[in-house]
C-alpha cells in the first residue's frame, strides 16, 4: 500500500626569502589563470560496458504531482525484478520547482562555492610562483645555497605530468587525439566543443589519459554542439535498462578532472553527464555539471550528472550538479564503489535525488548542500558507517532516504543546517520498515544526529513514510 506523507514545501615545506615571497605575490597575479597540471595512466575498458546498477530514487513524473517513491533498482542478475513499495511524498512546489526564496538560497550557495574555488586557485598559483622564483634564484647564483622548491599538491589533485595543446584549438576531440599517453590534458579558459556521441556512446572519451584540467569551472566550458547527436536509437525504452550515453567518460587508473563546467545541450533524447569508472584514488575538483536531461527515478529515464562507477578511494572537492528547472534526474551518484569522499558539494533542483548512493560502502560527505530535490541524500544498499558532516538541507520533499536488503550500518549526521519545512524545523528522514520485499537492515536506531556534540536525534528528526 502506498502511504502519502504530509504535504508541504518542502609536501614538503619550502623556505624562501622575503624577497622571493614578494616576487611570488607579484607573479601570482598572472599565475592565477594557470593551474598546475597532474596526470596518471589509465587502462582502457569498453566505454559502453553495461553498468551493474544505477541508483533508484523517489519517482517524480512532474513537480506538482504526488511523487511515488517505489523502490529501487533491479540488479543485472535480476533485471526488472522489484518488490515492495515506498511511501509517496507529495510536493506543493510551484510548477517551475524553484520558489523565489529557495532560488536565492541556492544562488548564494553557488556564489560561496565560487568564492572558495577562486581562493583555492589563487593559493595554488601563489605557491607555484614562489616555487618558480626560488628555482630561478638558485640557478642564477652558483654560490648561493640550493633551494628545493615544489608546489604542495592539493588532496584532490596529486602531482602528475601534464601537457597543453597549441593556443586557439577548441575542438576537444582533436586536442585529445594529440595528447601523449598517461598525461593530464590541460586547457585554458574558453569554450571547448565536440559533435555527436562516438560509436562507443561516449562524447569525449578520456580513455587511458590522466584526465582533463581546465582553468576553473567559471572559465572553461565543455559542451556537445546542440542537436548533433545521431544516437537517439541507442537510448533504451524498457524499464531497468541502463542508458549508456555519456558526454564524458574516464576509466581506470587514477584520473584527475578539474577546473571546468560540463554543460548539457538539447539533443532530442536523454543522456548522462560524466562517468568516472573502475578507477583507484580518482580526484575530481572544481567541476560543475549543468543541464543533464533525465525524467525518471529508474533506468533508462534515470540519468546522472556525475556517476562514480565501481571505484575505490575517489575524492570529490568543490563540485556542483545543477538541475535547475527540474531538468535532471539525479545529481551525484555512486554505483558499486567503496570509500567515496565528497568535500564541498552542491546538488540541487533534481527531479529525483540530489545524491544517490547505490551498493556502496564507506561514504563520507563533508559540507554538502542538497536543495530543492525530491530526495536530498538517497542511500540504498549502502553499508558500514555513513558520515555526513555539516550538511545543508532545504526545500527537499524528504532530506534522507536510507534502506538496504543486504548489509546495514549507521548514519551519523553532525551539525546539520536545516530550515523550516512542513514538519517544522526538522530533518525529514525515511527509513522504511521493508525494502525490496524484505526487512530493512536499517531502522530508526541506525540514525544519529549530533549537534554541538549532543545527540539531538529525537528532537530534530521527523520520520516520514512508513519509517
Amino acid at each position: 500500500m502506498t502511504i502519502v506523507s504530509e504535504v508541504g514545501p518542502r609536501a614538503a615545506t619550502e623556505r624562501t626569502s622575503p624577497w622571493l615571497l614578494q616576487r611570488a605575490n607579484f607573479v601570482a597575479v598572472a599565475a592565477v589563470a594557470v593551474l598546475g597540471a597532474v596526470t596518471t595512466g589509465a587502462v582502457v575498458l569498453p566505454a559502453n560496458a553495461e553498468e551493474t546498477h544505477t541508483t533508484p530514487s523517489p519517482r517524480s513524473s512532474s513537480v506538482a504531482s504526488t511523487v511515488d517513491l517505489t523502490p529501487s533498482r533491479a540488479s543485472a542478475a535480476r533485471p526488472g525484478a522489484d518488490a515492495g513499495t515506498r511511501p509517496a511524498i507529495a510536493s506543493t512546489r510551484e510548477a517551475d520547482g524553484t520558489p523565489t526564496a529557495r532560488v536565492s538560497a541556492a544562488a548564494q550557495e553557488r556564489s560561496r562555492g565560487a568564492a572558495r574555488r577562486a581562493l583555492h586557485a589563487a593559493t595554488t598559483a601563489a605557491t607555484a610562483a614562489a616555487s618558480a622564483s626560488a628555482a630561478a634564484s638558485a640557478s642564477a647564483s652558483a654560490s648561493a645555497s640550493p633551494t628545493r622548491s615544489s608546489p604542495v599538491p592539493t588532496a584532490s589533485a596529486p602531482d602528475r605530468p601534464s601537457w597543453s595543446p597549441g593556443a586557439g584549438l577548441r575542438d576537444l576531440r582533436a586536442i585529445l587525439a594529440d595528447a601523449p599517453a598517461d598525461r593530464t590534458t590541460t586547457v585554458g579558459a574558453g569554450a571547448y566543443g565536440f559533435s555527436d556521441f562516438s560509436g562507443s556512446l561516449i562524447g569525449v572519451d578520456l580513455g587511458a589519459s590522466g584526465g582533463l584540467r581546465g582553468a576553473g569551472s567559471s572559465s572553461t566550458t565543455v559542451a556537445m554542439a546542440a542537436r548533433t547527436s545521431s544516437k537517439a536509437g541507442a537510448v533504451p525504452t524498457a524499464d531497468w535498462t541502463t542508458n549508456q550515453l555519456y558526454l564524458m567518460s574516464v576509466t581506470g587508473a587514477s584520473p584527475v578532472l578539474s577546473g571546468f563546467t560540463l554543460r548539457g545541450t538539447v539533443q532530442g533524447h536523454l543522456y548522462n553527464g560524466v562517468r568516472i569508472g573502475q578507477a583507484t584514488n580518482a580526484r575530481v575538483d572544481d567541476v560543475t555539471v549543468q543541464g543533464i536531461p533525465g525524467n525518471k527515478d529508474i533506468p533508462p529515464g534515470e540519468t546522472f550528472g556525475i556517476n562514480d562507477w565501481r571505484t575505490n578511494g575517489s575524492v570529490y572537492t568543490n563540485i556542483e550538479v545543477d538541475g535547475s528547472g527540474r531538468l535532471g534526474a539525479s545529481g551525484f551518484a555512486t554505483n558499486s564503489s567503496t570509500n567515496v569522499t565528497v568535500r564541498g558539494g552542491n546538488f540541487h533542483d533534481m527531479r529525483a535525488n540530489g545524491t544517490a548512493f547505490w551498493q556502496t560502502s564507506g561514504v563520507t560527505l563533508n559540507d554538502v548542500t542538497v536543495r530543492n530535490n525530491v530526495t536530498g541524500l538517497n542511500f540504498e544498499r549502502t553499508t558500514g558507517t555513513i558520515t555526513v558532516n555539516r550538511p545543508v538541507f532545504g526545500g527537499n520533499n524528504q532530506d534522507v532516504f536510507l534502506a538496504s536488503d543486504q548489509g546495514g550500518g549507521t548514519l551519523v549526521i553532525t551539525d546539520p543546517e536545516f530550515g523550516s519545512t512542513y514538519s517544522g524545523h526538522k530533518i525529514n528522514i525515511q527509513v522504511p520498515k521493508t525494502y525490496r520485499g524484505t526487512a530493512n537492515r536499517y531502522g530508526r536506531g541506525s540514525v544519529k544526529v549530533i549537534i554541538g556534540g549532543v545527540d539531538r536525534t529525537a528532537e530534530v528528526v521527523h520520520w516520514v513514510g512508513n519509517s
